[in-house]
């Protein structure tokens, strides 16, 4: 049964990292909504959605890595690999990415059909493929 929420005119404004990007989870989910924009500090422009400050919880980080293990490898790395991607917009997607994951368990992974699931594959595959570009750098370093 999927988790009813609220799409709303508010951006969530967080300290940049992981943790605190667990924290907007978690927060979306106890509110019943889903954020217009998610922005780490870098992009915490002026914006014209009402904006609310997520604090970094330890606890519900915790609580919120601990449901991503639950759903699996294969979402945890997707969500914890695609936070490293510098792309604009890459916390909304994968917090909807999360959110579709606790509705409908470790399948959504595959459900590339659906935009959440496709984005969330593609800032994936973003940072691995620049991931073995930098491993070329390595192998003709200079010692």
């Amino acid at each position: 049964m999927p988790y009813q929420a609220n799409v709303t005119d508010t951006a969530y404004h967080y300290d940049g990292t992981f943790p605190g990007f667990l924290c907007c989870i978690f927060e979306s989910f106890s509110r019943h909504e889903l954020p217009a924009a998610v922005c780490p500090p870098e992009e915490a422009q002026m914006t014209l959605f009402g904006v609310r400050d997520i604090a970094t919880d330890p606890v519900h980080a915790q609580r919120v890595a601990a449901g991503l293990e639950r759903l699996g490898p294969v979402v945890r790395d997707r969500i914890t690999t695609g936070f490293l991607c510098t792309d604009p917009g890459k916390d909304l997607k994968l917090l909807r990415f999360a959110r579709l994951c606790f509705d409908h368990g470790a399948r959504a992974a595959q459900m590339l059909g659906d935009a959440d699931a496709a984005g969330a594959f593609a800032l994936e595959r973003a940072v691995t493929g620049e991931a073995h570009r930098y491993i070329e750098f390595i192998r003709f370093e200079e010692r």
